[in-house]
């Protein structure tokens, strides 16, 4: 349904007619319709997480191509699947209250990040550096929105400004060539 309709017109009614299951035993899972959407941004969230773990900064000479290569793959993930995009990006996605999971994802993303950058550079600590990792990231969320929202997809334009952005801003605070860790 997502595929076809905007977000905010899919209906807890609409989903179970879709589904085939009575709206009373709906309700045992879902009390609305945000609920089935926060599921499926959680479900999405996980798999994302997972494809971005299966960058190897290994495969990459300095800090800023392992960077790329994340955006790179996480915008794979959304033209891959739209579904995706739409869900975190689209203007008529619920707003959740709080939503704690959200930012406790982005802080999931930064604490990968940081770890991998960790095991090949010597890296300031965590604690140093944490909010800025979070902030380099919000700027490609951002970015991504922007895009999302005129296109209804990420362009290469936009790619290129989300990679150009992050690399610039965390530039400020990490040397253009990080020392390497010794083995």
């Amino acid at each position: 349904m997502s595929e076809t309709q905007a977000i905010n017109d899919i209906t807890l009614a609409a989903v179970c007619e879709e589904a085939g299951i009575p709206r009373a035993s709906a309700y045992h899972f879902f009390p609305n319709i945000e609920a089935i959407f926060l599921a499926l941004r959680f479900l999405n969230a996980i798999e994302i997480l997972e494809m971005v773990e299966t960058v190897d900064i290994g495969n990459y000479d300095r800090w800023q191509g392992y960077l790329t290569a994340l955006i790179d793959q996480c915008v794979t993930i959304f033209h891959n699947d739209e579904t995706k995009a739409k869900l975190i990006y689209d203007t008529n996605t619920p707003d959740f209250e709080g939503d704690e999971f959200g930012e406790d994802m982005d802080h999931q993303i930064v604490d990968l990040v940081y770890k991998r950058l960790s095991e090949r550079y010597e890296m300031p600590n965590f604690e140093d550096i944490q909010n800025t990792l979070l902030i380099a990231y919000s700027i490609v969320n951002a970015i991504f929105t922007l895009s999302y929202r005129r296109h209804q997809t990420i362009t290469d334009d936009y790619i290129q400004e989300a990679n150009t952005a992050f690399i610039a801003y965390l530039r400020c605070y990490l040397p253009e060539k990080l020392p390497r860790k010794n083995r």
